[in-house]
């Protein structure tokens, strides 16, 4: 199974300050974030190095964007997940 939050607040209160993916039995996570326009502000292949809500240096607007998180599940097929994220304060 995978859980991927609909919100996050990196505020530095030390609660939900990254926007992780979080799983069992599941290998190969990748996780992309964009903005409304669909330029990528984030990367990674390691389901442990989640998203600060920082692009270049800078702390993004408050608003929604955009996830595509692909990852191997137990059946070892490829699945592909997108949906939006809030980023809140």
């Amino acid at each position: 199974g995978i859980y991927i939050p609909s919100a996050f607040t990196p505020n530095g209160d030390g609660l939900n300050d990254i926007f992780l993916v979080y799983g069992h039995s599941i290998s190969e996570v990748k996780m992309d974030i964009f903005d409304r326009w669909g330029e990528k502000l984030f990367s990674s292949n390691d389901m442990a190095k989640g998203w600060n809500g920082v692009y270049k240096n800078v702390e993004c607007e408050i608003g929604v964007y955009v996830y595509k998180i692909t990852f191997k599940g137990l059946d070892n097929k490829k699945h592909e997940k997108v949906g939006h994220v809030t980023l809140n304060k």
